[in-house]
């Protein structure tokens, strides 16, 4: 394949609905993609059909800007119990499924699935949420949480003030830093450098 493809990078399509790259094999040489904003599970094209809708430009990569980079004080005490929980479910699912690239095979997924469903008393559909969101924000832990988006104020920035956002700290006097449009940038930057990358760094 000419062009360099790795996990994790975004393209748009020309109406703009977002695709992230979440799995390569190259043995069968299949790329995996997922919709960003649709709850369905990453679906595969060949190498050939990939590069053809890039070189037409039915598929354009663009800037990551929609993994959720928020830390844990940004976060309740409800959201962090939900992520952890949601978090827990998807590691379990990848522990019995014994290899990333059986997670695309239907009849490996439905199986951990089931096990998952059984092991933590929840519906078939919460866990096929979960999953879709790890594939979706990226794979980091936040990602199981919902995205910004969905939420109140849709795609509207927190205005930036000297008072720190989020639940205050209470083991620590130190209270934190709200984070702007300059830090956010560093993050991703480094986000790009060490974990969009063929080496795949965990962030786990």
């Amino acid at each position: 394949m000419a062009m360099k493809l790795v996990v994790n990078q975004l393209f748009a399509d020309r109406r703009g609905k977002l695709f992230r790259v979440v799995f390569i094999n190259k043995i069968t040489s299949m790329v995996y993609i997922v919709e960003v904003d649709k709850n369905h599970f990453p679906r595969p094209l060949t190498f050939l059909e990939f590069e053809e809708f890039v070189e037409n430009q039915e598929l354009q990569m663009v800037d990551d800007n929609i993994v959720r980079l928020d830390s844990d004080n940004d976060l309740t005490d409800v959201q962090r119990a939900k992520r952890d929980f949601a978090w827990e479910v998807v590691q379990f699912f990848f522990q019995v499924v014994e290899g990333e690239q059986y997670a695309f095979v239907p009849r490996y997924r439905q199986q951990a699935i089931k096990q998952a469903c059984e092991t933590f008393h929840i519906s078939y559909n919460t866990v096929k949420t979960y999953l879709v969101r790890y594939w979706s924000g990226g794979g980091v832990k936040n990602s199981v949480l919902p995205r910004f988006a969905n939420c109140g104020a849709p795609g509207q920035e927190k205005k930036i003030s000297d008072k720190k956002r989020g639940r205050p700290r209470i083991r620590d006097g130190n209270q934190g830093v709200n984070v702007d449009d300059k830090m956010k940038k560093a993050i991703r930057a480094g986000l790009n450098k060490h974990y969009y990358s063929q080496r795949q760094n965990s962030l786990r």
